[in-house]
């Protein structure tokens, strides 16, 4: 209950933030996208607090211990996260999901208190698909193009540091805290590579997320590998009422010389 942190507030944001559209009278898409990850991760707080209270109580017998209650203390003395708790898909530990959390919230705080951040923990998210969205829809206000006649560009940068960043891209997202299962990335050769004997997980570089329209999308020199991109490792997921998978969020063209 001491780790967790106090609620957003959207009044903490930057004035920026909430300046409408001049021609489309609308919020910037992606201040859309931050209120939304604001309540979802708001809801989440609360019921997280409000849980952890009722325990407490119940565990000093001023109230009684409901089935609900108690199938979550069983579930916090093996670390495991209560299913009261499982908002997104996580496949961490207790004590590992705490500490995300809280990361995830100052990555929203600092994102309310900044007009636009430099990057995006984009894996930190509540709903990735949506925020990809809202980058397609930010570039379609400013070109002028039609959403559905956009598509991804994906640039794989020097940085793996996003503190590095001086500044954020002219169009598009630069994305980081994604990382390959299966392969690692060479730096040099700015391609995939075979894993070390070893590895598990490779943390991949800050990548540049550019919408352009199908006739825009530079061809890559060489062989590129479609690599599908998921919340989770578990690589599978079902179709949400949305008509988006709860797992897979999009393919990502990565460079390969295999």
């Amino acid at each position: 209950m001491k780790q967790l942190p106090a609620n957003l507030k959207q009044e903490e944001g930057a004035e920026e933030l909430w300046v409408r559209d001049e021609e489309y009278d609308l919020l910037p898409s992606l201040s859309t996208v931050l209120l939304q990850e604001i309540e979802k991760f708001n809801r989440l707080l609360t019921t997280t607090k409000r849980t952890l209270e009722e325990l407490s109580l119940a565990l000093k017998g001023i109230v009684p211990m409901s089935p609900a209650l108690e199938k979550m203390y069983n579930q916090m003395l093996k670390n495991e996260v209560p299913v009261l708790w499982k908002s997104y898909p996580c496949l961490k530990p207790l004590t590992s999901f705490v500490a995300n959390l809280v990361e995830r919230i100052d990555f929203i705080r600092e994102w309310l208190q900044i007009e636009k951040p430099n990057s995006f923990w984009m894996s930190g998210l509540f709903y990735p698909q949506g925020f990809l969205t809202g980058v397609f829809q930010t570039h379609a206000r400013k070109s002028g193009l039609e959403i559905n006649k956009l598509i991804f560009q994906f640039k794989c940068l020097e940085w793996t540091d996003p503190k590095q960043i001086p500044e954020p891209p002219m169009d598009g997202v630069y994305v980081y805290g994604l990382f390959l299962e299966g392969a690692k990335w060479d730096r040099k050769k700015k391609s995939l590579a075979e894993q070390a004997p070893g590895e598990l997980y490779w943390e991949m570089p800050v990548i540049h997320f550019q919408p352009v329209t199908v006739d825009e999308f530079v061809k890559p020199r060489h062989p590129s590998y479609k690599s599908p991109c998921y919340k989770t490792s578990l690589r599978q997921g079902v179709l949400s009422t949305t008509g988006q998978s709860t797992n897979f969020i999009l393919y990502v063209m990565l460079p390969t010389t295999d």
